[in-house]
């Protein structure tokens, strides 16, 4: 029997071409309804932080298998406004470790950086977005004081982030 009879008004139609006729229009379902400007909502797929709603952020958690970046809600809160006068040893405080390993990092001059990031934002964005504590791993590394990951305690130039102090001349 032939693929297409008289019956269907000639609205019969190969069908390889009603495949790529569904694709496209898939496609551009999809694409029309993305979200941007402002209106994506929490775990939709986002580019840039205007992209999320009020109070949600874009960024990404490789960790959580998730590499497409996607709208979070995050917002520390600083326990002191909920209960005052406690030790500060009573409280939970945000901090974060290797606070200046910045995803977009520039490399030290004329080197590849071979290490892994640990933020997404400055140092001033997390403290604007509620981090309270910055744990910072420092090392002696051509003779100046540098922020850097280490390898067996040794800091390198593709682990290296950024000098922490001016160029001083140390004394031994």
């Amino acid at each position: 029997m032939p693929p297409c009879s008289a019956d269907h008004g000639g609205l019969c139609i190969a069908p390889s071409t009603g495949l790529l006729f569904l694709l496209l229009f898939s496609f551009l379902a999809t694409s029309t309804t993305a979200c941007s400007n402002g209106n994506c909502q929490v775990l939709e797929a986002c580019a840039a932080a205007t992209d999320c709603g009020p109070g949600l952020y874009c960024g990404n958690c490789p960790a959580s298998g998730r590499n497409q970046p996607v709208c979070t809600r995050g917002q520390a809160i600083v326990p002191t406004s909920i209960i005052n006068g406690l030790p500060f040893n009573k409280y939970t405080w945000l901090v974060t470790h290797n606070s200046f390993s910045i995803v977009d990092a520039p490399p030290v001059a004329g080197v590849q950086r071979l290490t892994f990031y640990n933020q997404e934002d400055t140092v001033t964005n997390q403290l604007r977005n509620g981090v309270r504590g910055l744990m910072l791993d420092m090392y002696d590394f051509e003779n100046d004081i540098w922020l850097c990951h280490s390898f067996k305690g040794q800091c390198y130039n593709f682990t290296a982030f950024v000098i922490s102090l001016p160029p001083y001349q140390f004394k031994t």
